[in-house]
């Protein structure tokens, strides 16, 4: 039984871990099937019914983490930093809405100036299309989904075993880059830059104590990276206001994972990381 349990009585964060995991590969498994007869029924695997695949993996992500800590476990859903959009919350949101879109605009603009990165289409010719508009809508799930698991699950369920906080920072850091692992162009760089994010959005987590902030940079950093940048976002291409061609090294841009895979990622999460601890001494991030 204390192999299950702590002293407390607690279900052990890293079964509360393992017990999510499992539940969700049955249902996105159960989901995949389902979508694989209706990819034979049609004979392709036409658009509609990719976006449908890929909005019901976000809505599983989502509502699996939080039955599983309030109904299984029968938790509080804000030891996962899942706390209501009050002033502060919200102004945590929208500061990270912003850094996001600094961060990879800067990373756009070093890809451009290292010419390892041209633009297919002029800055006045942006393409409009119907599909940005669900792909932003995609991109807020896969944000919130992915906060909410990797940041708000994991390390809440660590913490409230009492885990160190940096233990607990550093596993969902792993966690996080591992689940890219079957993305296109995954490799030793993608892994690690993918591990940094994941210590830069569980610091702003550990501080916050809530999942917005991260939620917020995550959210911007994959919209205008694919859609309005149109570089590749962890190996996806997604529908693009503008249109990114990658030219020469790859250590640089990232080749087919997108930026995320490049040196010039690297530097801008580090100094994303030490901007995060400048505003942190500044006591501007609470």
């Amino acid at each position: 039984m204390k192999v299950f349990k702590n002293e407390e009585g607690e279900v052990r964060s890293g079964w509360k871990i393992l017990i999510l995991f499992l539940v969700e590969y049955i249902l996105l498994f159960i989901m995949a099937n389902i979508i694989g007869g209706l990819v034979v029924i049609s004979g392709s695997m036409r658009e509609n019914i990719y976006i449908i695949l890929m909005f019901s993996q976000e809505i599983v992500l989502i509502l699996t983490p939080i039955l599983s800590w309030k109904v299984l476990f029968k938790n509080d859903l804000s030891l996962i930093g899942l706390k209501a959009l009050n002033k502060k919350e919200i102004k945590n949101l929208i500061l990270g809405l912003v850094m996001g879109i600094i961060a990879i605009t800067l990373a756009f603009i070093l890809i451009l100036l290292s010419k390892s990165g041209v633009l297919v289409n002029s800055l006045l010719e942006p393409r409009f299309s119907l599909s940005l508009v669900l792909y932003l809508i995609l991109f807020i799930l896969v944000g919130f989904a992915e906060e909410l698991l990797s940041r708000g699950y994991i390390i809440g369920a660590m913490e409230a075993s009492n885990n160190n906080k940096w233990f607990a920072i550093m596993v969902s850091a792993v966690i996080f880059s591992l689940m890219h692992y079957g993305n296109n162009g995954f490799s030793l760089i993608p892994f690690l830059n993918i591990f940094l994010v994941g210590i830069l959005f569980g610091v702003m987590y550990v501080k916050t104590k809530s999942i917005w902030l991260s939620t917020g940079f995550h959210i911007t950093w994959n919209f205008f990276q694919g859609c309005i940048y149109g570089m590749p976002v962890s190996g996806i291409t997604t529908p693009k206001l503008y249109e990114m061609t990658f030219v020469g090294n790859s250590i640089l841009n990232g080749g087919t994972f997108g930026p995320e895979g490049g040196l010039i990622v690297t530097m801008v999460i580090i100094l994303m990381l030490v901007s995060l601890v400048f505003l942190i001494k500044n006591k501007k991030i609470h």
